[in-house]
């Protein structure tokens, strides 16, 4: 079933999202809040994001209208700090900066992430960076939020080969959690 499930624990409510009035998702892939609680949903395949308010209201899609357009999206993060939602694309990295009033500014492509990164797949934002899934080059690599490469976490670093490819995410203790389906 190509939907998001979301749950609302205080109001006892599901819902289930299926994309915009015009289009069903495709391959709905990541998903990210900001901090109004927008939800913001990947269609890998449609190369768009769609976005809900915090009901699960549809309220637009974006993406395909970019210059170049997205490509495959997957993986969502949400830096709350200064309001960027950077956008795994499997093909290129791009961060895409969430204006005050709600409008989108054209995507900024980091031509240094576009050299050194195969494939991303996923993408978590936190205070001490962006962490992205480099999956042909079965890594992660640390980046701070304007694209500067801070660090990488390999087979090397850690004395065992990862294939990361499905997530990411980070505790508030500083751990690193990487799904490996290989």
């Amino acid at each position: 079933m190509r939907c998001v499930h979301l749950f609302i624990p205080s109001e006892q409510r599901y819902l289930r999202l299926i994309g915009s009035p015009s289009a069903e998702f495709t391959s709905p892939i990541g998903v990210a809040f900001d901090e109004a609680l927008r939800l913001y949903v990947s269609d890998s395949v449609s190369g768009e994001i769609h976005v809900f308010d915090r009901t699960g209201e549809f309220s637009f899609t974006f993406g395909r209208d970019y210059k170049p357009p997205l490509k495959r999206p997957t993986g969502l993060a949400y830096n709350y700090r200064e309001k960027l939602l950077y956008i795994a694309d499997t093909l290129e990295i791009k961060y895409t900066l969430l204006m005050k009033k709600g409008e989108w500014s054209s995507p900024l492509v980091n031509e240094a992430l576009k050299r050194t990164i195969q494939f991303p797949a996923h993408i978590f934002w936190a205070p001490s960076g962006l962490y992205v899934v480099d999956t042909m080059n079965f890594r992660v690599q640390v980046f701070d939020s304007s694209g500067v490469f801070q660090s990488s976490l390999d087979g090397t670093a850690t004395g065992q080969g990862i294939s990361p490819c499905e997530g990411i995410a980070l505790d508030s203790d500083g751990i690193i959690y990487v799904a490996d389906n290989f």
